[in-house]
């Protein structure tokens, strides 16, 4: 039988009721937590984003909490005399200071949290699987619909338009290297050995800054929360001339990422920042290419070429990891697998993960 509107009505009004208790739930339980670790709210929300997402710079922070550079600037203080991050240069701009978050915050914090995890394991236990993935669905439209909300309170609420496409003749360069500097969401990479450019791009809605220097094209991004997750963003294709060998490093993190690179001549791939829902199809290699993933990985999923040898090294433990149709039981530390014929093969893949590993497969694609 179906509702009526007055039904429909009452439903909506009791629902926005509770999600309201919930956020202010949410608010209370916090602040429980930032009285019990003697810091102010702003600081646990600061150090629980380092830990969701990995490193950040200050700016970042200041971008994703609307607090001033100077605010920041205080709040990094307070965790770091906290001892739970640690500020480091930015090994690619020297001039940026990386904030990173240390075991220190999980050994202090994540005891205080334990109660609310296994409570929630037991809420889940009330839900069928399809009900979990109702309400997982709910959750993420409801996290873009608060992110879209609080960038208009900031006066920053319509995504830029007009997309663009972008160019650059080969220009007889004889190698390449492609840099996203702040992250890569929604992104279909490929390779072309007969595109006459040295590469091609195309992003719907907000365009990016992309600068080519020789062979090196560097895309960055405008900085978000939305754009980490790949909420509301906007799909991007960049196709690379086949016909050159490329370096390819993200930085900032990946997500909803597929490269399908089996006609590009790789000579290392390094995903910086975390990765979740990465798929990438490789070439054959052309001698021992590095594969480099740092601040972990979630849903990653590497495909290789039959007969090419590869080892997995992952440090920080993992869960759900797939090689070769192996699968290994969850642990922590650090551990590596290999093909049986990686240590005489000339031509092979060195995968390492730092940072930990979710629902990780290493395979032999078509």
């Amino acid at each position: 039988m179906s509702r009526g509107p007055a039904d429909r009505a009452a439903l909506l009004e009791a629902l926005n009721r509770e999600l309201r208790q919930l956020n202010a739930a949410n608010a209370f339980f916090f602040q429980a937590i930032a009285d019990r670790l003697g810091l102010d709210i702003s600081a646990v929300q600061c150090a629980n984003l380092l830990n969701l997402l990995g490193p950040l710079t200050a700016g970042q922070l200041a971008e994703l909490t609307g607090l001033t550079t100077g605010a920041i600037t205080a709040v990094v203080d307070r965790l770091e005399r906290a001892g739970f991050v640690a500020r480091e240069r930015d090994p690619h701009d020297r001039r940026r200071v990386i904030v990173r978050p240390l075991a220190e915050a999980e050994r202090r914090a994540g005891p205080l949290f334990a109660g609310m995890g296994r409570a929630s394991v037991d809420l889940y236990a009330r839900y069928s699987d399809e009900e979990l993935a109702f309400l997982a669905d709910f959750a993420s439209h409801a996290v873009q619909m608060t992110l879209e909300q609080t960038a208009r309170l900031r006066g920053a609420a319509e995504t830029p338009a007009g997309g663009g496409d972008f160019s650059t003749p080969l220009a007889g360069a004889t190698e390449g290297r492609l840099v996203f500097e702040s992250g890569a969401s929604r992104l279909n990479l490929r390779a072309d050995p007969a595109l006459p450019d040295l590469y091609r791009a195309h992003f719907e809605r907000a365009a990016p800054e992309v600068r080519v220097r020789g062979g090196a094209v560097t895309i960055r991004s405008a900085f978000s929360l939305a754009a980490l997750f790949g909420w509301g963003v906007a799909p991007a294709e960049v196709t690379l001339n086949g016909a050159i060998p490329w370096t390819i490093e993200i930085r900032g993190g990946a997500t909803q990422l597929t490269a399908d690179l089996r006609a590009l001549r790789l000579r290392a791939l390094d995903l910086i920042g975390g990765v979740t829902r990465v798929t990438v199809s490789l070439p054959a290699p052309r001698g021992a290419v590095p594969i480099g993933v740092t601040s972990g990985a979630t849903k990653l999923t590497l495909h290789r070429p039959p007969g090419v040898a590869a080892r997995v090294a992952v440090a920080g433990g993992f869960t759900n990891l797939t090689f070769d149709g192996r699968r290994a039981s969850p642990v922590g530390g650090d551990h590596h697998w290999e093909s049986p014929d990686f240590a005489r093969a000339a031509d092979r893949y060195d995968i390492r993960v730092t940072g930990g590993a979710t629902d990780l497969t290493v395979d032999v694609g078509a």
